[in-house]
């Protein structure tokens, strides 16, 4: 994110961590008492590089009564971890449709409070197709877009929405994540891979781990490729050590159990029993829109379908 507020010229103060470190409120506070030209605070919800969640709807509070605008980027998290607007009191919200709402890549969409559009009229576009001033200018005249849009991609969420609503909405979702996430976990530790980033509150989406002792990656990327895995290295100083296995996408539990036991066997020669490349739509680093299904499932009922990423609450603000 400072990278590109660099790039478009925008001033930014940047608070920064060593990986793995937790967001401390405390400096948060500091940082925005020394500099009263702060406007606005961005944050990932869901940090994947170490598979963090970060304390939005406590940041949210700070900003509230200094009426510092709050972006907060839901892209990894959006589908299967907790969030609320509302609670994390946000002026903007950024998704993408592939990641945990297991549509394909190629398409976001952006949250804006009202009141933020008058706001930032005086602000010049930094982009035009990515003003989205302009877009919404197209929806309310002709209700188009003002550029041809991804219509497969759209098509593709619709349909990733109707699959997520007859699954039980996000809280079934996330379930079946938190379950799998610890099989994977157990399995991990068991093959001797030592878990990384483990504290209170992280993602039930994604899982870090250090390579056992003697097993470099190139050896293991191979091994696991060669079963129908994908595989990718973590970031940070160790990068060459850190695995980061995501669980997106709908593999099952019979895949997630599958999952540990290849890498167990990684470097060796494969098993008889051993699935051949591409028997599996399972991968550790999400290939963004592969969601198998077992059976068919009917029609929506409506095109526009709706859904809500927490709970149901009493009324919803007029305001965003």
């Amino acid at each position: 994110m400072a990278e590109i507020a660099v790039a478009l010229g925008i001033p930014v103060s940047h608070l920064r961590y060593e990986w793995g470190d937790r967001v401390v409120l405390e400096q948060i506070t500091g940082m925005l008492e020394g500099d009263s030209r702060i406007r606005a605070v961005a944050m990932v919800h869901h940090e994947t590089s170490v598979g963090r969640l970060n304390p939005v709807v406590e940041v949210g509070r700070l900003l509230a009564p200094r009426r510092i605008r709050f972006m907060v980027d839901v892209v990894s998290s959006l589908g299967a971890e907790e969030f609320d607007t509302v609670r994390a009191r946000a002026s903007v919200v950024i998704g993408s449709a592939n990641k945990c709402l297991h549509s394909v890549a190629g398409l976001g969409f952006v949250l804006v409070k009202h009141d933020l559009w008058e706001d930032t009229e005086h602000v010049r576009p930094r982009s035009m197709y990515l003003d989205l001033r302009r877009y919404r200018a197209a929806a309310k005249e002709s209700g188009q877009t003002p550029f041809t849009p991804p219509v497969s991609a759209i098509a593709a969420l619709d349909e990733a929405l109707s699959e997520l609503e007859d699954q039980g909405g996000t809280s079934a979702r996330r379930a079946s994540y938190q379950a799998l996430h610890q099989q994977i976990r157990e399995g991990l530790k068991t093959l001797g891979f030592k878990l990384r980033f483990e504290t209170p509150g992280n993602a039930c989406s994604l899982t870090v781990a250090s390579l056992p002792p003697g097993m470099t990656f190139d050896v293991f990327y191979a091994g696991m490729r060669d079963r129908g895995f994908l595989v990718y290295r973590g970031k940070g100083s160790d990068q060459p050590r850190h695995i980061p296995r995501r669980q997106h996408g709908s593999p099952g539990f019979g895949h997630g159990g599958r999952l540990p036991r290849s890498g167990g066997r990684g470097v060796g020669p494969r098993s008889a029993r051993d699935p051949a490349p591409g028997q599996t739509t399972s991968s550790l680093n999400a290939a963004a829109g592969r969601c198998p299904r077992g059976g068919e499932r009917p029609a929506p009922s409506s095109p526009h379908r709706q859904f809500s990423q927490v709970p149901a609450r009493s009324g919803r603000p007029d305001d965003s």
